[in-house]
């Protein structure tokens, strides 16, 4: 079984949108379209957050969330205009809207002013929220958009001193350190990201015998040795065995990342694109995640976003439909739909 931890990494962190709220008497039409967004979809959200507004258009969420959709979704004028129509309390801090403006800064190629908008947002969201952590992995992004890999370590650094995403925050950092080739660091941080999901023996000890067939003792022992540090043994697991057309899990993600541990950047970056295209839902989605962060550092905002959506929807997989609804239905047909 692959691990949840890693499968679930930041599949609710980036797009997390599970706590704002809506009228009641639309609820359910705004929880769809907050779920759709969540999953990576934000075209299909769309709709339904605009038949929200429609009905009732002086509750802030769904102005916000619709902005963020329309930023999500590359129409960036859209998003800017639909933040404006966001109106909050005097004194309020703001919500998904001020993340939907950074956003398409990024979009229209201006990352540094996405990043000063988001550094200047951050501050005003309390510590613990989604929106703050989301924020902050957005801040990441438009840092390393702009060519500051000192200020995207530096906002990294603020990822992991929270709970929720220390593990997100290791597993960036060994990217953006390795395009740096800052190899020690980005081995202490192979070795904090395994730590996180390591899978330990009852007595604390590491066992590293493992049987060719068995992929999951196979996870298990590579996950134990990249914690302990034993990169190279680690590295001889994860060499192709014969038979075996491709690894198991997200294991092709683990390779990829101790190949960059060793300074071979573009190798690296060719295994994790290989990654996206082969293996598992919960593989190939943390595969695009971290490609986006790649799309970054190469300036790519658009591609960024496709590769991060196209994570969020294979991760989300399993919290919603596979097809998924476009044309808006009365209302009832989403009596058991919940945000997760």
């Amino acid at each position: 079984m692959l691990s949840r931890k890693v499968a679930s990494w930041m599949a609710w962190s980036i797009l997390a949108v599970g706590g704002c709220e809506a009228p009641n008497r639309l609820n359910l039409t705004f929880q769809r379209g907050a779920q759709l967004l969540s999953a990576g979809c934000p075209k299909a959200a769309i709709p339904f957050l605009t038949q929200v507004i429609a009905s009732e258009p002086d509750g802030p969420e769904p102005h916000a969330l619709l902005a963020l959709a329309y930023a999500l979704d590359l129409q960036s004028d859209r998003a800017v205009l639909q933040a404006k129509q966001v109106r909050r309390p005097k004194g309020a801090p703001p919500g998904w809207e001020a993340v939907a403006v950074g956003i398409a800064s990024l979009v229209d190629q201006r990352p540094r002013q996405a990043a000063e908008h988001l550094e200047a947002t951050v501050s005003q969201f309390p510590e613990g929220s989604c929106l703050k952590q989301a924020t902050l992995q957005w801040l990441v992004l438009a840092y390393a958009c702009a060519g500051e890999p000192d200020k995207a370590t530096d906002s990294l650094q603020r990822l992991a001193a929270i709970d929720a995403t220390r593990l997100t925050a290791s597993l960036w950092a060994v990217l953006l350190l390795a395009h740096q080739q800052r190899l020690p660091e980005v081995s202490e941080q192979l070795k904090n990201a395994a730590a996180e999901v390591v899978v330990r023996a009852p007595s604390g000890s590491r066992a590293y015998a493992f049987a060719e067939q068995d992929a999951q003792e196979l996870y298990d022992t590579t996950l134990a040795l990249l914690a302990d540090g034993e990169f190279d043994k680690a590295r001889s697991l994860l060499e192709l065995p014969k038979g075996r057309p491709v690894l198991p899990y997200d294991l092709p993600v683990w390779r990829a990342l101790t190949i960059a541990a060793t300074g071979r950047w573009r190798q690296a970056r060719s295994e994790l694109d290989a990654a996206c295209q082969a293996g598992s839902p919960g593989c190939r989605g943390v595969a695009n995640h971290l490609l986006s962060v790649v799309y970054a550092l190469e300036c790519r905002p658009e591609a960024m976003m496709a590769s991060m959506l196209a994570g969020q929807r294979l991760l989300g997989s399993r919290h919603t439909p596979a097809h998924v609804v476009t044309q808006l239905r009365p209302e009832p047909v989403w009596f058991s739909d919940t945000m997760k």
